[in-house]
């Protein structure tokens, strides 16, 4: 993973782009809620995928400099970007995103978890469904 950040400028304002924090995580997640992404291997797909949200997805990852991602304003920077950027910069922001956050490391590591979990859940699951032997017929009266 890339851990340097990397800057731009665009309608003489510097922006900034590195790994996202867990805040940004969970703001992207909502701007990506329902966006219905069909191939993240594609930028021009994704850029048609995300459509009216792609401003407020790029003001999620991008901060502008000397600013922290907890104290921006995503509408106005999402209104801000949309007006400054051209689409050569979005798929630069899009490619150098994949450079700074290496989600296919990121999805393995989830789904190493995943099968961990699964695992003792169901070795607990059998440990509760095994009750030792079935009870006797009982004896005759």
């Amino acid at each position: 993973m890339n851990k340097e950040i990397v800057k731009y400028s665009f309608g003489g304002k510097v922006y900034c782009q590195g790994a996202l924090v867990m805040g940004q995580v969970k703001q992207l997640l909502s701007v990506l809620d329902g966006a219905g992404l069909t191939n993240i291997a594609d930028p021009f797909t994704i850029i048609r995928d995300l459509g009216d949200r792609m401003p407020r997805a790029l003001a999620v990852v991008l901060t502008p400099d000397g600013t922290s991602p907890r104290d921006k304003d995503i509408e106005a920077l999402a209104t801000e970007l949309e007006f400054a950027m051209t689409y050569d910069d979005v798929l630069k922001v899009i490619d150098d995103f994949f450079g700074c956050n290496d989600l296919l490391s990121l999805l393995a590591k989830f789904k190493e978890i995943a099968g961990r979990v699964q695992e003792q859940a169901t070795a607990q699951m059998r440990g509760i469904g095994s009750t030792g032997s079935s009870p006797s017929s009982p004896g005759a009266t």
